[in-house]
Formats: structure tokens, sequence, C-alpha cells
């Protein structure tokens, strides 16, 4: 019998850890309450992006909104976020415990990356 392949590939430790917002265009910043980091190597190249959920509701809308500015109204139809959108938004407004979850996890997450604990896919 073979042993498996391990189909992940680790992190690693960024250089360096920077607000989302620093590395993108003006048009795609986040609002500063918002979390969202990425993690460079020493090149200066992204390695890691991480979004709590509302960080990540708020890119996507962004993304989505760029979209329709810029598709035909067929080809946006075809391509629109607006599912994922929608399956996010279904349970609005959350609950303050269920928000302080996604903050914890949110600050949990970004302090086990920085340590190169964790792996992706």
């Amino acid at each position: 019998m073979r042993p498996r392949k391990n189909r992940t590939q680790s992190t690693g430790k960024a250089r360096e850890t920077t607000s989302f917002s620093a590395l993108v265009p003006r048009n795609f910043r986040l609002p500063a309450r918002f979390n969202a980091a990425v993690g460079r190597n020493a090149d200066g190249k992204p390695v890691w992006f991480l979004f709590d959920l509302i960080a990540f509701w708020e890119f996507i809308c962004n993304i989505d909104e760029r979209m329709h500015e810029s598709l035909s109204d067929e080809t946006y139809e075809k391509l629109s976020l607006g599912p994922i959108i929608d399956g996010l938004e279904k349970d609005w407004p959350f609950d303050k415990k269920f928000m302080a979850n996604v903050q914890k996890s949110y600050k949990k997450a970004l302090r086990d990356i920085k340590a190169g604990k964790t792996r992706s896919l």
C-alpha cells in the first residue's frame, strides 16, 4: 500500500502582514473597521489573504458592482456573484454573539497564519 500524498502546501511564515486596503487600488479598499489582511513574502508578493465574514461580503459586493458596470447584461447574469452575496445576506442581521465569534475566529486565524501553523489547499 502506497502512502497518501499530502495535498496541501504550507503557507509558511509571511515576512510581512499588511492591511488588505493598503495593497489594492482605491476602488477596492475596505473601510478600516473591516478585518482583512495580506501576508507577503520576502519578495513582497502576496502569499495569503484573510477576510472576516463582513470584509469578504464587502469585497465580493465590490467585485460584483464592477462586473455589472463593465459587462453586458447577458454576460453579467452568467457571471454574477449575486448567489454568493445572497447566501451571505440570508441570515442578516447577525446576532452579537455570532459577530463576536467571527471577530475572535479572525484574530485566531491571523495569529496562526503569522506563526506558520496553518496549511492551505
